[in-house]
């Protein structure tokens, strides 16, 4: 770490002081939040508190006081919070906020191995580690103050990208299945043992599930095993007005998901649409409206299905980083609730986004560069929702999520291209590390 911050740029040094005092002030903002309970963090602590003094299934059916929220982490994912409620709540707060900046560390670690594994663009990954550690605290802190799990989501599926490099073929089911049996949407991660073959990775990712989701939570639990996870599927998932079927809503503008934007153009939301200044829109029934949204959605993930393909054919499949940064793009497309505290999904494939743009540079083509460099921030923004409410309502997060998604399609669609190129000179790379963006 000193090593990087030693031969950074005066540029990456200022904005690696400024990385890390705005994880330290998210860190005082989570505990703030703890203390006041109005965040995330205390919803799933007061139920953590609940479930430990025996709470059975109301805890999905019954709004959180005071925040007025569902609880939606499965059983599996409440057994992650269980050992919180031993702490008062501002304790609590604490140790989830050491334990997420630890996780952040891991996550760079990971990101040294895996790029030491690189082969030919190894040195692309590498002149860019100071820029990935600013994004990493950034895209973290962000998470971090409402208490998500999304920062050990991100963990797994790098460690998932170095397990199966090295062949750990159980290691790699496991990592996959962790974020699989906290929240229902990284299950769409199993394409990718299974697009590349890996049937030991799948078939122990399946193992895996299975124990997180049915043993331990039957060992945690106990008598109300079977209650909590029947009235979390009936409550959350299949109600109407549960958590799952109103991620999409698209009255709250932080939201810049498919759904909520298509919903904001095309389909007429009185408690958006009859406020002053509501911007245009169509008089579409939001039901079906919802049904173009999830056909776009399939659309997306089988053309990025069939991306892969062109990834798989090339001579650059170790460690498979690109195919993955292509698939949490391809996640954040399609995530019902896109948030910024979300973006960290994104994570991957904005580090390959600052690889290609040093690539560039290196191989003389600078405005190229300057034109991929300009994007990522711009990305990086919009995910952030660093933009005015205004300009959110228009759906402009959504834009950074196209960006990022579109550059991976065509990154993997050449790299067989890349791995031809001739071998680089990887300690003159370290050396200019500080030169770009």
């Amino acid at each position: 770490m000193r090593d990087i911050v030693r031969k950074s740029s005066p540029i990456a040094r200022v904005l690696l002081a400024l990385a890390a005092a705005f994880l330290l002030l998210t860190c005082v903002s989570l505990v703030k939040r703890a203390y006041r309970g109005d965040s995330d963090f205390g919803v799933f602590y007061r139920a953590a508190v609940s479930m430990a003094a025996g709470a059975g299934g109301e805890i999905y059916q019954e709004r959180d006081v005071p925040t007025g929220w569902y609880n939606c982490i499965p059983p599996a994912g409440m057994s992650v919070f269980l050992g919180l409620s031993f702490f008062n709540r501002v304790a609590a707060g604490i140790v989830w906020a050491i334990a997420n900046v630890g996780l952040l560390a891991v996550a760079f670690a990971l990101l040294r191995r895996i790029y030491a594994r690189m082969g030919e663009q190894r040195v692309h990954y590498e002149a860019t580690l100071p820029y990935a550690l600013v994004v990493l605290a950034t895209f973290g802190g962000v998470c971090l103050q409402t208490g998500q799990t999304s920062i050990l989501f991100v963990v797994c599926w790098l460690g998932y990208v170095l397990a199966t490099t090295v062949g750990r073929s159980s290691s790699a089911g496991f990592l996959l299945a962790i974020p699989a049996a906290i929240k229902l949407y990284p299950l769409m991660f199993g394409l990718v043992p299974l697009l590349r073959k890996k049937w030991a990775e799948a078939g122990w990712g399946i193992v895996w599930i299975a124990v997180l989701t049915v043993v331990l939570p039957a060992v945690v639990f106990r008598e109300n095993f079977v209650e909590l996870t029947a009235s979390f599927f009936q409550f959350q998932v299949f109600d109407p007005d549960g958590r799952v079927m109103t991620a999409a809503a698209p009255t709250a503008v932080s939201n810049q998901g498919l759904d909520a934007v298509l919903l904001r153009f095309f389909s007429y939301v009185p408690e958006l649409h009859d406020q002053p200044g509501a911007l245009p829109h169509g008089n579409l029934d939001p039901g079906f409206v919802l049904m173009a949204s999830n056909i776009v959605r399939v659309a997306i993930v089988l053309f990025t299905v069939f991306v892969s393909f062109k990834w798989l054919r090339s001579k650059d499949g170790d460690p498979p980083f690109l195919m993955m940064a292509l698939w949490c793009a391809a996640l954040y497309m399609i995530l019902p609730g896109a948030k910024g505290r979300y973006a960290i999904y994104a994570l991957p494939a904005v580090l390959a986004m600052f690889a290609a743009a040093h690539r560039q540079f290196e191989h003389g083509f600078a405005k190229d560069g300057a034109r991929l460099a300009v994007l990522s921030v711009v990305a990086c923004a919009l995910m952030l929702q660093v933009v005015p409410d205004y300009f959110l309502q228009f759906g402009v997060g959504y834009v950074g999520t196209l960006i990022l998604w579109l550059f991976t399609v065509l990154e993997v669609s050449k790299s067989g291209e890349l791995a031809r190129t001739p071998s680089e000179n990887y300690a003159a790379g370290r050396k200019r590390a500080s030169d770009i963006l």
